[in-house]
């Protein structure tokens, strides 16, 4: 079995939306209630969001983490 060698990220290398790897993290919500309930947290602790946002594919709640890593809780619309 061939051993695996990894290199340590540099204490100076920080997360770029521009560069090849990771473009957001989506978590599941089951419905429009609990989107609204994250929305209320996400305010509560001053977190900054573009609310919650509508499209043909559900809602979305979208935010960024510390290290500008873009989140976001997605409701999927009804199928139907």
């Amino acid at each position: 079995m061939a051993s695996v060698r990894t290199r340590a990220t540099a204490g100076r290398d920080w997360f770029d939306p521009a560069r090849v790897g990771l473009d957001h993290l989506g978590f599941h919500v089951a419905d429009r209630e609990q989107l609204e309930a994250w929305r209320s947290r996400l305010d509560a602790q001053r977190v900054t969001h573009p609310g919650l946002v509508e499209d043909p594919f559900g809602m979305h709640l979208s935010f960024k983490d510390p290290d500008i890593i873009a989140l976001e809780f997605f409701c999927p619309a009804p199928q139907g």
